[in-house]
């Protein structure tokens, strides 16, 4: 089972952005998409990025549409609240 952002990032991946474009559009470095891209490689069994497309449709049985995708509109907001 991938995490929200696992999903994010594998899904950004399967469409062909690269770990830098990836990184930009999740405020990540791109070493940590790689070492995201490190961890769902096992978890969807698979070894090539070109896979990436073809397990997220048919190993969760969603297509890649339909799942989370952030960019900076709709990305969360990561300032905290402080209560006055």
């Amino acid at each position: 089972m991938l995490t929200d952002q696992e999903a994010q990032i594998a899904t950004l991946a399967a469409r062909g952005l690269s770990n830098k474009e990836i990184a930009a559009r999740l405020f990540l470095s791109p070493r940590t998409v790689s070492s995201h891209l490190y961890r769902i490689f096992p978890k969807l069994h698979v070894t090539r990025r070109s896979q990436l497309r073809d397990a997220l449709t048919h190993g969760s049985g969603r297509p890649i549409s339909s799942m989370a995708t952030w960019n900076s509109a709709t990305r969360p907001s990561d300032e905290k609240t402080v209560p006055a």
